[in-house]
């Protein structure tokens, strides 16, 4: 049994629209070889705390909202800082593009009616 949420899970590089270098040539004839050690955290992702561009770099902050409560039982919202991208312009444009791909996808209508 497939799971559904990877229907389109793919790594870069294997198709055409989605060139490993970003656009960028390549120095070797061969791609490299992608590792995947299965241990790298997943980080969920509520929002983007801060962005900007610095020394020619895309800067991303990504934050995840928590809720807990005071010693008096009312509720605090907190924002966590979850991860920070530092990206080359070709690498957050390769990211924005197959962004864009896959909002494409789920924005597809799938099945029929009742």
């Amino acid at each position: 049994m497939g799971y559904p949420f990877l229907d389109s899970w793919h790594r870069v590089g294997e198709r055409a629209d989605l060139p490993l270098t970003g656009g960028l040539p390549m120095a070797r004839k061969n791609p490299p070889v992608i590792h995947d050690p299965h241990n790298v955290p997943v980080r969920v992702v509520d929002q983007i705390a801060a962005f900007g561009l610095i020394g020619g770099n895309v800067h991303l902050s990504l934050a995840t909202n928590r809720t807990t409560t005071d010693k008096d039982g009312s509720p605090i919202d907190e924002v966590i800082i979850a991860a920070r991208l530092r990206l080359a312009p070709h690498i957050a444009k390769q990211l924005r593009d197959a962004i864009d791909q896959q909002l494409a996808l789920a924005s597809k209508p799938t099945g029929t009616l009742n």
